[in-house]
């Protein structure tokens, strides 16, 4: 994903040209993928985290759309580790940030 490869503002490709970000939570909502672009490219570069979603449950509305439910984690801040072991689940080369 972009937003953890130094091009923050590609997210928004990942959007149709009139998608949205929400927050139920205190109403925030982001419209439209050129400000999707402004959203996500004000997050600085070299911000590191990695993000988590599990439980997608898909439905078909028909057949040209969908709608999906899921659980999405962020996890990012400063973590001390002892001794990590890192086993690639798909035995890739993992990028970096430059």
């Amino acid at each position: 994903m972009g937003l953890d490869l130094g091009e923050p503002s590609s997210v928004a490709e990942l959007f149709t040209e009139d998608g949205s970000w929400a927050w139920p939570e205190g109403g925030r909502r982001v419209e439209g993928r050129e400000a999707l672009r402004e959203y996500f490219g004000s997050r600085p570069a070299d911000r590191l985290s990695r993000r988590l979603m599990s439980n997608v449950l898909a439905t078909v509305t028909s057949p040209d759309t969908a709608t999906a439910t899921s659980y999405f984690s962020t996890y990012g801040g400063r973590w001390l580790l002892e001794t990590p072991v890192l086993h690639l689940a798909f035995a890739g080369p993992t990028p970096k940030v430059s």
